[in-house]
């Protein structure tokens, strides 16, 4: 017996191809968009002394930013898939996870990068996805038995954890792992990351 409601949750949890690469694409260009603002932000150049440091340098801000956009989406749709018991839904954002990298690959292909660059590229989006990986775990170790509410709700807030790891990666990244604490940057960057955060969120769930 055919099932209206079956085959609407069919259609939204659809992992063809087409499906995920609509869904990708608005996400990611979106967030790359954001991006695009950050680097040419004034305060934000000041801040990175973009007078004083070559094209090479420049570019290698811009990159942060957007294989940091890469894989703070596929984190979010790695505990997406953890907190689901529908297999369907399961399914499918396991399905959109694995299609991300190779979505953005794609899309440098099409952008006529180097092979050799696509290449490192490659690379690069597994090192940060391990990286922060590890981090999540590490920070989840070190608050557990912290007994204060921000870090107990960090704890249990598994995708504000993401965020939280990502954004200070980022920091680092650009910092060539020399951030100090009250440093603007990395109050610009919570801000900076907050939207892209909540529409990721959005179109997940």
């Amino acid at each position: 017996m055919f099932s209206l409601m079956r085959f609407i949750k069919e259609m939204k949890y659809s992992d063809h191809p087409a499906h995920l690469l609509r869904n990708t694409r608005k996400l990611i260009m979106d967030s790359n968009q954001e991006s695009l603002f950050m680097h040419h932000d004034k305060q934000v150049c000041v801040m990175l002394n973009y007078d004083g440091v070559d094209e090479e340098e420049r570019n290698r801000y811009f990159n942060e930013y957007t294989v940091t956009n890469v894989v703070l989406l596929m984190l979010l749709l790695d505990e997406a898939a953890l907190q689901t018991d529908d297999e369907l839904r399961k399914n499918y954002l396991q399905k959109w996870r694995e299609y991300v990298p190779k979505f953005y690959l794609d899309y440098l292909q099409e952008l006529k990068i180097e092979e050799r660059n696509i290449y490192l590229w490659d690379k690069l989006i597994d090192l940060c996805y391990e990286e922060y990986q590890r981090e999540i775990l590490n920070w989840r170790r070190e608050l557990i038995n912290v007994d204060e509410e921000l870090a107990q709700e960090i704890v249990y807030d598994k995708f504000v954890m993401a965020y939280q790891a990502v954004t200070l990666g980022l920091f680092q990244h650009l910092r060539r792992q020399n951030g100090k604490p009250n440093d603007p940057l990395y109050l610009r960057l919570q801000s900076y990351m907050v939207p892209i955060f909540k529409r990721m969120m959005k179109k997940i769930f």
